[in-house]
């Protein structure tokens, strides 16, 4: 068993299948354009925010440390996706014989009888992901590799249906894909 598993798993789980994503640029065709498209956003509300804090400062209202925090604001967006995707390359993915897992610092997990809706999705990239849930099924492709490494979330206070939960650029589809056919059927 792979040692990032120890501690992770219940007494007597058993590993059926283990995963990681498989190679990735950050910019791929599924993820360029939305980082493009935030960080000239970003950039043009900064522009427009160190406009109005020069004026203010002109006037005495403001301090210069003000703009230092509006610019160092404006760069955290693009920085943390290219944060979310070095995070990435360090994930694995396991299929028990009760539930699906992804680690990073630690692990997260959805119990199979909480998968209601799933299916493997190809982006624009190639790669193919598992999405659970009606919430990353109808995500725009930009979204899935967050949703790998965040808490599932639940649809409902007893969280008895998982709504979004996904194994981003599966390695290995077909061992996963047969793992998951025995273990939730009506699903996929």
């Amino acid at each position: 068993m792979e040692e990032w598993l120890n501690g992770v798993l219940a007494p007597e789980e058993k590993v059926l299948w283990t995963g990681k994503p498989e190679a990735f640029e950050t910019l791929d065709a599924a993820h360029k354009k939305p980082f493009v498209t935030r960080t000239v956003l970003a950039a043009t509300i900064a522009a427009l925010l160190i406009g109005v804090y020069i004026v203010a400062l002109r006037q005495g209202a403001i301090q210069w440390g003000v703009i230092l925090v509006v610019l160092a604001l404006a760069c955290i967006g693009p920085v943390n996706m290219l944060t979310d995707a070095d995070k990435m390359r360090k994930i694995r993915y396991a299929a028990t014989d009760r539930r699906l897992i992804v680690f990073v610092d630690s692990a997260n997990s959805v119990d199979y009888d909480k998968i209601t809706e799933a299916a493997f999705r190809c982006d624009r990239a190639g790669h193919v992901s598992l999405l659970c849930g009606k919430g990353a099924l109808r995500a725009k492709e930009h979204k899935w590799r967050g949703y790998t490494w965040v808490v599932p979330e639940y649809s409902d206070e007893q969280k008895t249906r998982c709504d979004r939960f996904a194994l981003y650029a599966v390695d290995d589809v077909e061992g996963l894909r047969a793992v998951l056919r025995e273990k939730i059927p009506s699903v996929l």
